[in-house]
């Protein structure tokens, strides 16, 4: 008996790690101009531990990072999406107000749900998804709407600039990774002005700061665009 479960433990695991490469396959093919997102080339970086696998895939059309996680203990498709959003030191009035909007989101929305996570009760929004059946459509419906739930969550709390600074950081420190792994000057400006739509000036400024940074850095740079 013990045998046909671990059996069934390692096949379920098998099963999860294929779907999860499609996935990461998926994102990593594409193009800038194409309409949904499953079909944008997102930049996808790798990290495993034992239960998980988890790709942190970033794409300039979308403002905060997509986590798409292997959870091999559930048998399941995890995708996240945290806008960083703390709720621990509101106050009683405040956080009893934004649980409650979250509760009514949860019963309203099939697939994305709110949850809390974190020692600040951070927010994040979650879907789940059957390895079993996920094709590239459900996919892309469930990237879909969790970036419109996130969105409206973010507007509704009135926390876009935040959101803003997020994205800036996160595109500064994709572009300092593609500096240290050999990327050229001329590199890092297509990418500014291909992905990001920035004129060629600006491209130019931020890619010769991103390079001076680089340049006299000790350890790691964070630095806003």
């Amino acid at each position: 008996m013990q045998e046909n479960s671990s059996a069934a433990k390692d096949e379920q695991r098998k099963l999860v790690d294929r779907v999860f490469d499609q996935l990461v396959k998926w994102l990593r093919e594409g193009s800038d101009t194409a309409k949904n997102p499953v079909d944008w080339p997102w930049e996808v970086e790798i990290e495993e531990s034992e239960d998980f696998k988890v790709a942190r895939a970033f794409h300039p059309n979308a403002m905060l990072e997509l986590q798409v996680a292997a959870d091999y203990p559930n048998g399941l498709i995890r995708l996240v999406l945290d806008p960083l959003y703390p709720t621990k030191f509101l106050n009683n009035d405040e956080r009893l107000k934004l649980y409650y909007s979250l509760l009514k989101m949860n019963v309203e929305t099939g697939l994305v749900k709110a949850a809390l996570v974190g020692d600040d009760d951070g927010v994040v929004f979650v879907a789940d998804l059957d390895p079993k059946s996920l094709d590239k459509a459900e996919f892309n419906d469930a990237i879909e709407q969790l970036y419109l739930a996130a969105g409206a969550f973010v507007k509704a709390v009135g926390w876009e600039d935040e959101v803003s600074k997020i994205f800036m950081e996160t595109v500064a420190s994709l572009l300092l990774d593609k500096i240290e792994k050999g990327a050229s000057r001329e590199e890092i400006i297509g990418y500014l002005t291909m992905k990001l739509k920035l004129s060629h000036e600006e491209a130019e400024r931020i890619a010769d700061a991103l390079f001076a940074e680089v340049k006299g850095q000790k350890g790691r740079v964070q630095m806003t665009l």
